[in-house]
């Protein structure tokens, strides 16, 4: 069985471009390793879409992927190459959670709580978890 692997770059972070970029090295993996590759870019707007066409994740019924004008297209997991705010915040983890696409990484509140420094620094200090000043 071929899978679909949802790769999702850009994002509205300042780190934009260093996203794309990690696009073209990951894309190239995926597709040498005999996977198909949906290829998602989140615009700086923070606007989803695949080939310049408004993407949306929606489960129908059991299935799970991208909704693409009135294409659905079955995604088998989903893999954020997001920096920054709205990539490594938990925000895009907890829209495709709600689609019930499955994604790398970290689950949603643990990329919020980790992107916000002081906090984490504050967890890690009362946990017992030795932290630099």
């Amino acid at each position: 069985m071929k899978y679909n692997v949802a790769l999702i770059y850009g994002g509205a972070s300042v780190e934009h471009e260093v996203s794309l970029m990690g696009y073209e090295y990951m894309s190239s993996l995926i597709y040498e390793a005999g996977y198909d590759v949906i290829p998602i870019l989140v615009e700086r707007d923070g606007s989803w879409s695949i080939d310049g066409v408004a993407a949306y994740p929606i489960r129908i019924g059991h299935d799970h992927g991208m909704l693409c004008e009135n294409n659905f297209i079955k995604t088998d997991v989903a893999i954020p190459l997001l920096h920054g705010e709205g990539g490594e915040s938990g925000e895009v983890q907890s829209a495709l959670a709600c689609a019930g696409i499955p994604y790398v990484g970290a689950h949603p509140c643990e990329g919020a709580i980790c992107l916000d420094k002081a906090y984490t620094k504050v967890i890690a200090e009362r946990t017992g978890i030795p932290t630099a000043r």
